[in-house]
């Protein structure tokens, strides 16, 4: 009973310090502040790793666009657990990025003018693939991940990133999934729970 109490009370401590990182990457000048609150999760134990605390610092890393470093911690979580919807979905941002000019111009509502401001260079994310043949890849390998995760966790299926990012690859591949996939993904949105369903027992 000992012991189970202080795995308990070391899971509080690490999951406090990844909550306080998660506050700590909306301000960019908090970023090193995050990356504090991380390590402070890692050394609060040494005897097992935590998946989490990878994925944590996965997205410290795409904020600050180092897309490399980001995929790798994302991948480290995929080898344990192929289903875990946050890794999945930071890995998805890494083959798609946010600020991704051609995705980003086709989904815009209103076109950009001559008069728009060119995003600054020292800004835009390092690339994560080698080649475009690389990027392709990875792109079908992310389409066969999604898929089986939708297949097999409930948790990823009712997931509306999960959805959207499909979405992108289905219609990139001009498949026939494509709207299903943008219908479930605005459904999952409309009816997304308060709590993720990780805390949930089903």
């Amino acid at each position: 009973e000992i012991c189970a109490c202080l795995v308990g009370s070391e899971m509080c401590i690490r999951d406090r310090w990844l909550f306080a990182s998660g506050l700590y990457m909306k301000v960019p000048e908090n970023y090193n502040d995050a990356g504090d609150a991380i390590n402070e999760a890692i050394g609060v134990s040494k005897e097992f790793k935590n998946l989490n605390c990878n994925t944590a610092r996965g997205y410290l890393l795409l904020a600050q666009n180092r897309y490399k470093r980001a995929s790798k911690e994302f991948n480290t979580v995929l080898l344990a657990d192929p289903y875990n919807v946050p890794a999945l979905v930071g890995l998805a941002q890494v083959v798609y990025p946010e600020d991704d000019t051609k995705v980003c111009s086709y989904y815009k509502l209103r076109p950009p003018t001559p008069d728009s401001p060119d995003q600054d260079e020292a800004l835009k994310p390092e690339s994560a693939f080698v080649s475009e043949a690389d990027r392709s890849a990875n792109v079908a390998r992310l389409k066969l991940l999604l898929e089986s995760a939708i297949a097999h966790s409930i948790e990823a299926s009712h997931s509306p990133e999960v959805w959207w990012y499909l979405s992108l690859i289905y219609e990139q591949y001009k498949d026939i999934g494509y709207e299903n996939a943008l219908i479930n993904c605005v459904r999952y949105k409309e009816t997304e729970p308060i709590r993720p369903f990780k805390y949930c027992d089903f």
